[in-house]
């Protein structure tokens, strides 16, 4: 590893995006860190226009944490993330978001995990009973284990992720192609391929905020499912492949099961609903795909 006693060890990386109502609170849990390990913050601007990076500056954890804002010249959050990690001092690289909450002992539970190990990725827990609603809790986006691709590949959810700055070297960054999901799936995808290990962390916790209404939860999941096709077509050979029929028998099924859900007011019918907006977005990306293909 590249520092010394007593420098800076772990760097971590917040992407903002007109996030000034939430950040402080992000930013609260991180000054009640406590790490056995020198950290640093780095805040990436990613466009806003509400100030957000006037709430970082003043904040106090800019008193007591080394904390730097800096800017992404070009929208998305694999592009902040990018521009974070190229100014990070840290081997140990940690990625959250501006509207969550790191749990207590988030920074050395992946400080502990990674610091004498070659290099990984790794991802942990996102819990959702601390920041939402039991009606938003109804919808069932949390993440209690790794996301398993059907090559076997694990992975974690950009929102709270970690790994060594010589894994982000070796891959080439981020893929700034994805504008919006899929974008920490891609990398996690990437590093399997290239044989680099991953770890589950099941003490770094963060406390994951969903969309407070339903249709913009239902967006971002629409959104992710044409995220999909995406990654498929970037990985034909490492992501299954969704085809026309496959998706549309699934979203009938499912429409089905949604229908008999309502009628017997069924706790799982929001999730289904989740799944079918899901099926939704990835069929508009397969036909767009389609049409492209065809002209």
């Amino acid at each position: 590893m590249r520092h010394t006693e007593g420098s800076i060890a772990v760097s971590v990386i917040i992407p903002i995006r007109n996030g000034a109502h939430t950040i402080a609170r992000q930013l609260d849990s991180l000054q009640t860190q406590i790490a056995s390990c020198s950290w640093e913050l780095i805040v990436v601007d990613n466009g806003s226009t509400d100030g957000s990076a006037s709430v970082v500056t003043a904040h106090p954890i800019a008193e007591q944490i080394a904390t730097r804002v800096v800017h992404a010249p070009t929208q998305g959050v694999n592009s902040a993330r990018n521009v974070g990690v190229a100014v990070a001092v840290g081997d140990i690289i940690l990625s959250c978001d501006c509207d969550d909450i790191t749990a207590a002992g988030w920074i050395d539970a992946y400080w502990q995990r990674l610091r004498a190990s070659p290099p990984h990725v790794a991802a942990g827990p996102l819990d959702i009973s601390v920041l939402n609603s039991s009606a938003l809790q109804a919808w069932g986006l949390a993440l209690s284990s790794p996301v398993v691709t059907h090559t076997g590949a694990k992975a974690g959810w950009g929102s709270n992720m970690a790994f060594h700055r010589d894994v982000w070297t070796t891959l080439g960054g981020f893929d700034e192609s994805f504008a919006y999901g899929g974008d920490d799936l891609e990398f996690f995808v990437r590093a399997s391929v290239a044989a680099i290990p991953f770890v589950w962390v099941d003490d770094a916790v963060v406390h994951y905020r969903l969309s407070p209404k339903p249709t913009a939860l239902l967006r971002k999941v629409y959104r992710h499912g044409r995220a999909e096709v995406h990654l498929a077509d970037l990985h034909p050979t490492d992501v299954e492949q969704p085809n026309f029929a496959a998706v549309g028998l699934t979203t009938l099924k499912m429409s089905v099961r949604a229908a008999q859900s309502l009628l017997t007011r069924r706790r799982t019918t929001k999730q289904l609903i989740r799944d079918i907006v899901y099926q939704a977005g990835m069929m508009r990306s397969l036909l767009s795909r389609f049409f492209t293909h065809r002209t």
